[in-house]
């Protein structure tokens, strides 16, 4: 029983400290990165692109905010929520408009447009769907 030996308090503490920091560390180098994008984000897609008109016809958007989009994907819903992809061009300037058609006829729903841009940092992100009831 005399040679029973043990970490000091001193020692222990020490590591419980470290391990604690080196965990913070490694949470906030996982963290702070994906914060850091979904703001990038948010300001760059807010206000970016709106839906000026929508009909079964097809759907109008137009460019907004004065940044790089690089692609627009158009979506058109029947009522059963079975979804149709619409013809997609990417605006060239701010106010300019382009027109969506549906590839196949019918009657729909709703209408989705979800703008790619190019955030300051040189990501590209899509952008949250911009809905228009039809």
């Amino acid at each position: 029983m005399k040679n029973k030996r043990g970490i000091s308090a001193v020692i222990e503490t020490v590591l419980l400290i470290l391990i604690v920091i080196a965990a913070v560390g490694i949470i906030a180098g996982l963290i702070l990165p994906m914060i850091r994008t979904a703001g990038e984000r948010t300001s760059t897609c807010l206000g970016a692109m709106d839906i000026t008109a929508a009909s079964s016809s097809g759907v109008t958007y137009v460019q907004s905010k004065n940044i790089t989009v690089t692609a627009v994907a158009v979506t058109f819903y029947y009522a059963n929520g079975t979804a149709v992809s619409g013809t997609t061009q990417v605006p060239t300037s701010v106010g300019s408009s382009v027109t969506s058609t549906p590839t196949t006829a019918g009657i729909y729903a709703k209408a989705t447009v979800v703008p790619t841009v190019t955030t300051p940092s040189g990501k590209q992100v899509a952008c949250p769907a911009i809905e228009a009831a039809i």
